[in-house]
């Protein structure tokens, strides 16, 4: 449950994996888990055009197995960010604002900056991550961190600024879990 004083939430990044929003991922295996991040990759699904991601995240944000809508400004699949971020928050969902994406040049800047300003205007709540896939990358965000200061995007909708926040988000989701 705790490494080196840090809470580990038992999760997964589910792939989507067509326009209807489904996941590779069973629902059992989803309804067992206390953190779902769902992500949109290229080897699991072909990217097509703009309306058919949007469709595919609008169903994905009334998944109520998902907290997270990952990484969403990647170019090859970009959606109507208006229309989706109005369902993350009518569905509860987080947006995920991710690192990595810069580094493997994905989401240009102009993504991350119009998907914060919508979160901002429509006061949808993010998470800032690194994506990372080495150890020494945890919780580096440098890259996100300005963009989020030339926004003034507000500390409060940016979820894992503090653990409490978190877990009153997962708690309130799953209330019988002991974290």
């Amino acid at each position: 449950r705790k490494i080196n004083g840090i809470t580990v939430l038992r999760g997964i990044e589910a792939n989507v994996v067509s326009d209807d929003g489904e996941l590779d991922t069973s629902e059992k295996l989803l309804s067992g888990l206390e953190w779902v991040v769902a992500s949109m990759h290229s080897a699991c699904y072909t990217p097509s055009t703009p309306e058919n991601h949007t469709k595919s995240w609008l169903k994905v944000a009334q998944n109520p197995q998902v907290d997270v809508i990952g990484h969403c400004t990647t170019a090859p699949f970009m959606f109507n960010y208006e229309k989706g971020v109005k369902a993350f928050k009518e569905y509860g969902k987080l947006v995920e604002i991710n690192e990595s994406s810069f580094a493997c040049k994905r989401s240009p800047r102009r993504n991350v900056v119009e998907l914060l300003k919508l979160c901002k205007k429509y006061e949808v709540p993010v998470v800032f991550d690194s994506d990372c896939h080495f150890c020494q990358l945890i919780g580096q965000t440098p890259k996100v961190a300005n963009i989020a200061e030339e926004l003034d995007f507000p500390e409060k909708l940016i979820m894992n600024s503090d653990w409490e926040k978190i877990r009153e988000y997962v708690l309130a989701k799953r209330p019988n879990l002991d974290i």
